[in-house]
């Protein structure tokens, strides 16, 4: 019998592939970091801040993730282009050529990312809970790293005189993908010797859903994106909050947001796993704990936007951990939703709804609606929040009525 990898190995590959996803999230969001310096140079407006922010990135990514490929080759591939293009943000002096670099960062990143969840979800019994869990959350600590790194990289360009230089800032685009250099070459190196065993289909026969079951499958992925899309836009547009509404620095906006961004978020999701472990019936409630924690978030949110900035940085925390404890029970709910023998096959449908509607529509929604309201991007996060929650009252209605779909045959 041929040797296999042993599950050290394949855990360390895990861990491997979900730095990757995090490296792929401070990619993603060093350009909002950057807007509030980058922004008035190249005369950008809310609407079109918003159309780099968003579609530019999701429509490539929800489109090249769903194209066939081969696991590994993704994986070095993708992180490959990604790489290249992030680097070339610091090169770039205008919107047509930011809207190129945000496509090749999408191209890349949707080769790796769906090919990476379907190997950690691939893992049997507590190691996939377990690698899913490591793999969520290192998105959310590479959103918010981008935001503190970014400013922290500002304010040393700044100490040490290269920000006064014409678009000096460059330098941070070129040092961010520089541990992307070095996954890629460990990935190449020893990757493929485990990704097999990681990869290795169950015997168990896949489930065939009902029509109707269809159609609930993806009303809940939608109501799962609705939290998403809120904190998609409040990382994209918060750096530019700060220095708008509180007259920050570039720097120090980009940093206080990301702290408030990084405790609130992984905090509100560690809550969330708490709450549907220790809690048997919030596991079959993940819909309304959604709903609601998503609506109640919009009170410290409104409080954020008229107070004072030791105030507001408090109710960003606050909000972002209720975002944070609504976006796991999206997760949680779709995950009971599909039977185990499909979860590896629908996490690709899953993200790219996810991306598609989280980053598609919210960061743009909230630029085209910040010139329509006296509260500028203040006002339009607010509205965005509020069209989200509804939103989602109403996706959870509508799936409910529908009701849970009947297997043809149902996994172990």
């Amino acid at each position: 019998m041929a040797a296999q990898p042993g599950e050290g190995a394949v855990g360390r590959l895990a861990i491997a592939l979900s730095l990757g996803h995090f490296l792929a999230f401070v990619d993603r969001f060093t350009l909002a970091a950057l807007m509030p310096v980058l922004g008035p140079r190249l005369a950008l407006d809310d609407a079109a801040t918003g159309l780099l922010l968003g579609p530019c990135f999701a429509l490539p990514y929800a489109t090249a993730a769903l194209l066939p490929r081969k696991p590994m080759h993704g994986l070095a591939g993708g992180i490959a282009l990604w790489s290249a293009s992030g680097a070339a943000m610091g090169f770039v002096n205008s919107f047509e050529g930011l809207a190129a670099v945000r496509l090749g960062l999408g191209v890349g990143q949707a080769a790796f990312i769906p090919a990476a969840m379907a190997l950690v979800a691939a893992r049997p019994g507590r190691a996939r809970a377990a690698g899913l869990a490591m793999f969520t959350m290192a998105s959310a600590f590479g959103r918010n790293v981008a935001l503190v790194s970014a400013g922290g990289g500002l304010a040393a360009l700044a100490w040490f005189g290269v920000a006064a230089v014409p678009y000096g800032w460059r330098w941070l685009c070129v040092v961010t993908i520089l541990p992307n250099i070095v996954l890629l070459i460990v990935l190449i190196r020893w990757g493929a010797k485990v990704s097999g065993a990681m990869a290795a289909p169950g015997s168990a026969a896949a489930p065939t859903p009902t029509p109707a079951g269809g159609v609930r499958t993806m009303l809940l992925y939608l109501l799962a994106a609705m939290p998403v899309l809120v904190i998609q836009s409040l990382a994209a547009w918060l750096p530019t909050l700060m220095a708008r509404q509180h007259g920050l620095e570039p720097a120090r906006a980009a940093m206080v947001g990301g702290i408030a961004m990084l405790i609130g978020s992984p905090l509100g999701q560690g809550l969330g796993g708490v709450m549907m472990a220790r809690w048997p019936q919030a596991r079959e409630r993940g819909g309304p704990a959604l709903v609601t924690l998503l609506a109640l978030a919009i009170v410290p949110a409104l409080v954020a936007v008229g107070a004072g900035t030791t105030v507001a940085v408090a109710g960003i925390t606050l909000a972002a951990a209720m975002l944070g404890m609504s976006a796991f029970a999206g997760l949680f709910m779709v995950q009971q939703e599909i039977a185990p023998a499909r979860r590896a096959q629908a996490s690709g449908a899953f993200l790219t709804v996810i991306t598609l509607v989280g980053i598609g529509i919210g960061p743009l929604a909230a630029g085209v609606a910040s010139g329509h309201n006296a509260g500028g991007i203040a006002g339009g996060l607010m509205i965005v929040m509020i069209a989200a929650a509804a939103t989602a009252l109403l996706l959870l209605i509508v799936s409910r009525k529908i009701g849970r779909p009947s297997m043809a045959s149902e996994a172990p």
